[in-house]
C-alpha cells in the first residue's frame, strides 16, 4: 500500500522550497484553523513528515479528509476555477509552507487505518526508520492471490521475485482502492480575472491571458550578487504590456520554463511575484512593475481559443522629431530602403551586428526615418518593400538626428498584419514604388546589384536623402595624401586578445605607454603602429576626402616599415607617396552623415583597396555601364555627342565587345 505514495517532494518542499506539480501523500493529522475554511495538515511521503501544510477550503467543494486518508495534489485534477497549489516562505528562519486548494481522494482513511510504512521494513526500495530489511517472501500476499483474473500474465524473461511481488501488489491495490484511471488535460479556462494593466503587488491572487510579443535568449551574468543565467520577455494584453524575469540561482532553473514559451503565442499566467520596476533603461513597457518567475508560477496553453492579438498605438514618423529620446513608440511604415548587414567592434570590445532599415509613411506629404535592427533581428530581416508594423521602437538621437531601433530585449514587428493602417498605407506606398525604385537620387542599396561601382556624386546624393551609414565600392584614385599623423601607436595584447586603442605615454616613464582600455605601463613590444591616413578621392564626378586604417595595400608596406622609412630618408619617403597619388584602384567605403558644431558633415572610411585590372570582369562591366549611361543621356537630351562637340561616342561598340 505504501507504494502509493510519492516519496521525495515534501523533503524538497522544507529544503529548497520547490513547488510539486503532482504528488501522491498522507494525512497523519489536522487541526482547523479560525473559522474552519483552512485546515493544518500534517503529510507523510514515505521518507518525511511535513507540519507546514495549509488546505484552503474557501470555494471549493472537497470535504475535509480523515486521518490516514491517501490524497493527491496535481494540477491536472485542479478545477480551473481554483488557484493552483503554491509554496509560500515564511519567517525569518526560510520555513515553507505549501498552501493546498484542492486534492483528490486516493483510499479513505477508515480503510487504512495506519500509517503507510510504519511496519514495513522497505517503501520504494529504501529502508525506512533504520529497521533491518527482512526477507519478503516469493509469493503475492493472500488477499492478492486470491484472485486469479488479476495475476499478471506470464513473461519470457521472469523478473525477480521483488520485483513481481510489488507489481502485484501494485495492481491489485489499484483495483481494490478504486484509484482513479489517467485523466486527460482539462480545457484550459481562457478567463482571466485581471488585465495587465491592473497588475501590482496587493493583488493576492490574479489570472492573466496574455500574449507573448519578445522573448531574449538565455544569458549568463555574473555579479557580485549573482551568478546564473537570466531570461526576459514582454507579455501583452490589450490593456498594455508587462516584463517577465526569469532567474536560475540556488539550484532552480525557471529559464527552462520561460523559455517553452513560444512568441506570437497567447497563455494563461499565475503565480508570478510582482515587484516594481528596477531600472527603467532596461523595461521599455512603460508598466510601473515587472513579474519574477516562482516555484509558485502556473503557465498554461497555448491558448487556441480567442488568442490575444497584438495591440498598437500608431504614431506618424513626422511626429518623431518632437519625440524625446527614449520615448517607446508604435510604428506602421514602408520599408524603403534595406541598408547592409554591419559587423563590428564596440568600445567595450563586444563583436555587434546591426542594420539600418529606410521606413516612411504618408504623414505630412511624406515622412521618413532610419530603423536600427541589432543582433538577430538584423541578420534576419527581409522585408525589402514590405508594409510593417513595429511594437515598442525606441527613440534615438544621433548627431542631432532622430531615429528608432529594435532589438536587444525591446521591440518587435510584424510584416503586413490585417489593420486598416496597413492598407491605407499599402495604397499610398503602391503610387511611389514605380518612382522610387527608378530615382538616381532615391538609389536603393537593397536594389543595387552586387559589385556595382558606384560614383562619389551617387553616394552624395543618396546621403542627402538618407544620413545613415552605407558601404558603397568606387573606381577613384587619390589626388592627396596628407603626410601629417599618418600612423598613431595602438595597444596590441600579448595574449592575443584585440584591443587597438591609442596608447600615449605614461607620464612617470616616457618609455611606457597607458592605453584607454585601461591597461598602464605597457612596453613598446605590447603595441604597434597603425595607419590612420587621410586621403582625398576623387573620380569623373565628384572628389571627398576619407580616412584610410589598412593602408597598407596603398604603399605596399606597413605603418611601422614607412615610420622607419622617413627617419631614414625623408625623400624616399615622399617618392613612394607621390608613387601612390593618381594611380586609379577600386576603394571599399562606407559613408554616413555626422552633425559637428551643429552642422551636417561627411565622413567617407576606407575599408579596403584594390588595384584596378581593366581586362578583368568589373572592369569590363564598369565601362558598359558608363556607356549605357551616356547613351541613355543622349536620348533624353536629343542630341548626339558628335552633334553637340564634334566627337563621336561609339557606346555601341562597347556593348559588343
Amino acid at each position: 500500500m505504501e507504494s502509493l505514495l510519492t516519496p521525495g517532494p515534501l523533503g524538497r518542499i522544507m529544503e529548497e522550497g520547490e513547488r510539486p506539480d503532482n504528488m501522491t501523500v498522507q494525512v497523519l493529522g489536522l487541526k482547523g484553523i479560525g473559522d474552519g475554511n483552512k485546515i493544518r495538515l500534517l503529510l507523510w511521503d514515505g521518507v518525511k513528515e511535513y507540519k507546514h501544510a495549509v488546505l484552503d477550503l474557501s470555494g471549493s467543494t472537497v470535504p475535509s479528509p480523515d486521518k490516514f486518508s491517501i490524497v493527491r495534489v496535481s494540477d491536472m485534477d485542479r478545477p480551473a476555477n481554483l488557484m493552483a497549489h503554491n509554496v509560500k516562505e515564511v519567517g525569518e528562519k526560510k520555513t515553507f509552507a505549501l498552501v493546498l486548494y484542492h486534492y483528490t481522494m486516493v483510499k479513505e482513511g477508515a480503510l487504512v487505518k495506519v500509517r503507510l510504512g510504519a511496519n514495513a521494513s522497505q517503501v520504494n526500495g529504501h529502508s525506512q526508520f533504520g529497521a533491518t530489511p527482512s526477507p519478503q517472501p516469493r509469493s503475492t500476499p493472500p488477499t492478492v492471490s486470491s484472485t486469479p483474473s488479476l495475476r499478471p500474465p506470464p513473461s519470457k524473461i521472469a523478473p525477480s521475485p521483488t520485483n513481481l511481488s510489488r507489481q502485484n501488489v501494485k495492481r491489485n491495490l489499484d483495483s481494490t482502492f478504486d484509484a482513479p484511471a489517467p485523466k486527460r488535460s482539462p480545457p484550459i479556462d481562457s478567463n482571466p480575472t485581471h488585465q495587465v494593466a491592473d497588475v501590482n503587488p496587493y493583488l493576492n491572487r490574479y489570472k492573466l491571458k496574455v500574449r507573448v510579443d519578445n522573448k531574449s535568449p538565455v544569458k549568463k551574468l555574473q555579479t557580485q550578487r549573482f551568478t546564473g543565467s537570466v531570461q526576459d520577455c514582454v507579455i501583452s494584453d490589450q490593456s498594455g504590456s508587462i516584463k517577465v524575469n526569469a532567474w536560475d540561482s540556488n539550484g532552480r532553473e525557471d529559464t527552462s520554463h520561460l523559455d517553452k514559451l513560444e512568441v506570437g503565442s497567447t497563455y494563461m499566467l499565475e503565480g508570478l511575484q510582482v515587484k516594481p520596476v528596477h531600472n527603467p533603461k532596461y523595461n521599455t513597457t512603460g508598466h510601473n512593475y515587472e513579474l519574477t518567475w516562482s516555484q509558485n508560477t502556473v503557465a498554461s496553453g497555448p491558448v487556441t481559443d480567442t488568442p490575444v492579438r497584438q495591440s498598437y498605438k500608431f504614431v506618424p514618423i513626422s511626429s518623431l522629431e518632437d519625440t524625446e529620446a527614449g520615448t517607446v513608440v508604435d510604428l506602421v511604415a514602408w520599408v524603403r530602403e534595406v541598408g547592409d548587414l554591419i559587423q563590428f567592434r564596440s568600445k567595450a570590445e563586444k563583436d555587434l551586428k546591426k542594420r539600418e532599415i529606410v521606413l516612411a509613411d504618408n504623414s505630412k506629404g511624406g515622412s521618413s526615418v532610419n530603423l536600427v535592427l541589432w543582433a538577430e533581428q538584423a541578420e534576419q530581416f527581409s522585408c525589402q518593400d514590405a508594409i510593417i508594423a513595429l511594437k515598442g521602437a525606441k527613440v534615438a538621437e544621433y548627431n542631432g538626428t532622430k531615429n528608432i531601433s529594435l532589438g536587444f530585449g525591446h521591440g518587435t514587428f510584424e510584416v503586413a498584419p490585417e489593420l486598416p493602417e496597413v492598407e491605407e498605407l499599402e495604397e499610398w506606398a503602391r503610387g511611389l514604388r514605380g518612382v522610387v525604385g527608378h530615382s538616381g537620387t532615391q538609389l536603393s542599396q537593397g536594389n543595387r546589384v552586387a559589385g556595382d561601382w558606384s560614383t562619389l556624386q551617387e553616394i552624395k546624393e543618396l546621403l542627402a536623402e538618407n544620413r545613415s551609414e552605407k558601404r558603397f565600392t568606387v573606381l577613384a584614385c587619390p589626388i592627396k595624401i596628407k603626410t601629417d599623423n599618418m600612423w598613431y601607436r595602438a595597444h596590441q595584447p600579448r595574449d592575443g586578445k584585440k584591443c587597438l586603442k591609442k596608447v600615449t605615454e605614461n607620464s612617470s616613464n616616457p618609455e611606457l605607454f597607458d592605453c584607454r582600455c585601461g591597461d598602464k605601463k605597457l612596453s613598446e613590444g605590447e603595441t604597434e603602429l597603425r595607419y590612420i591616413v587621410n586621403i582625398c578621392l576623387a573620380d569623373c564626378t565628384s572628389w571627398v576626402w576619407a580616412t584610410m586604417f589598412s593602408a597598407s595595400s596603398l604603399f605596399n608596406m606597413t605603418a611601422q616599415e614607412l615610420h622607419d622609412l622617413r627617419i631614414v630618408s625623408e625623400h624616399d619617403f615622399l617618392e613612394l607617396v607621390n608613387k601612390a597619388q593618381f594611380s586609379e584602384a577600386v576603394f571599399t567605403m562606407t559613408a554616413k552623415v555626422e552633425t559637428y558644431n551643429q552642422a551636417p558633415q561627411l565622413k567617407f572610411n576606407i575599408q579596403d583597396m584594390d588595384h584596378l585590372e581593366w581586362g578583368e570582369e568589373g572592369g569590363r562591366d564598369h565601362i558598359k555601364r558608363r556607356w549605357r549611361e551616356v547613351m541613355m543621356l543622349e536620348e533624353e537630351l536629343g542630341v548626339s555627342h558628335e552633334e553637340e562637340f564634334g566627337i563621336a561616342v561609339t557606346g555601341a561598340a562597347a556593348f559588343s565587345n
